[in-house]
């Protein structure tokens, strides 16, 4: 009697570590590829970031928007950090309406970091690529 309950013990023991062990590992598998698909769903030197626009000006006939970085959601492989609570010079695409960045209009967007363009410099690195819809 002794001899049955401690094999009853010992399977339930080990039933209940294996059945453990599996539920961990498709939690990670899950965690890993939610990751996975968020890292390439960014493009190189983009990230995507809501912010609040303070002001747009006209500078040398490019229209440029300061922004307030409210948050940022991601960045693609070798792009600059951007911190959130601080102003930021954006270009606007020429294919983008300007008229849509209003002052204290929210918006979420993706941006392109441009250092240099044929050999030179760029007063205003980061660029309006793509607004996007919440």
């Amino acid at each position: 009697m002794k001899l049955h309950l401690t094999k009853f013990v010992l399977i339930f023991i080990l039933s209940v570590l294996l059945i453990s062990c599996a539920s961990s590992e498709k939690k990670e598998t899950a965690e890993v590829r939610s990751i996975e698909t968020h890292a390439k769903s960014i493009s190189h030197g983009t990230a995507q970031i809501a912010c609040t626009i303070v002001e747009l000006k006209e500078i040398k006939g490019q229209s440029i928007c300061v922004a307030m970085i409210d948050t940022v959601f991601g960045y693609g492989a070798g792009t600059r950090p951007i911190a959130t609570d601080t102003k930021l010079d954006l270009s606007i695409e020429k294919s983008l309406d300007k008229e849509i960045f209003k002052k204290e209009s929210k918006h979420r967007l993706t941006l392109r970091y441009t250092n240099e363009r044929f050999g030179g410099a760029v007063d205003y690195p980061w660029q309006i690529i793509k607004l996007n819809v919440h």
